[in-house]
């Protein structure tokens, strides 16, 4: 959990719109930079202790969402970069 943790910590900065992904598509791209098998709860879990709290509406769901941006980095698939909004059509 301690990698996770400083992984989130290093692709993900604070921001002040909801990401476009919530914390079961988040964990799919931490997945892949941490070469391992992650849980929906430990993702959120690791997301709290690297200080990224969910926002107030999504807290009482399943899936969190976030304030947050993934940085540009060539090992961030094109779709997670950003907020996803340039890459994404909302229905």
């Amino acid at each position: 959990m301690d990698r996770l943790v400083v992984l989130i910590q290093h692709y993900c900065l604070p921001a002040k719109s909801r990401y476009r992904f919530s914390s079961y598509g988040l964990k799919a791209l931490f997945e892949l930079l941490l070469g391992q098998y992650i849980t929906n709860d430990e993702f959120k879990a690791a997301m709290i202790a690297a200080g990224f709290m969910p926002t107030k509406k999504s807290s009482t769901q399943t899936n969190h969402r976030y304030l947050i941006q993934v940085i540009d980095s060539p090992e961030v698939p094109i779709m997670y970069r950003g907020r996803a909004h340039q890459y994404h059509k909302y229905s």
